[in-house]
């Protein structure tokens, strides 16, 4: 959300299982790819990405995550995903 909205100023969801909640910030690495999320596209992405941080001397603090962004409607070729890693500040 901007930055001149907090918790408490946010307007309430509409949908009952959606629920407003504070994170801390965090840093990440990510690799983003277009197309199906299939586990051997995903696996192969999350060792570019490891391998990636490697060169750069980025330490990974947790496990890879993946994030999809289109509905199943969307075709393969328009998909947008991304594996992140979260990395030290």
């Amino acid at each position: 959300m901007p930055a001149s909205y907090s918790l408490q100023t946010l307007p309430e969801p509409n949908d009952s299982r959606v629920r407003l909640r504070a994170t801390l910030p965090a840093r990440f690495a990510v690799i983003r790819f277009a197309g199906r999320a299939r586990p051997d596209v995903v696996a192969a992405k999350t060792t570019e990405l490891t391998q990636w941080m490697l060169r750069r001397h980025l330490c990974g603090t947790g496990p890879a995550s993946l994030a999809q962004y289109n509905p199943p409607w969307t075709p393969w070729f328009m998909r947008r995903n991304e594996v992140l890693v979260p990395i030290e500040p």
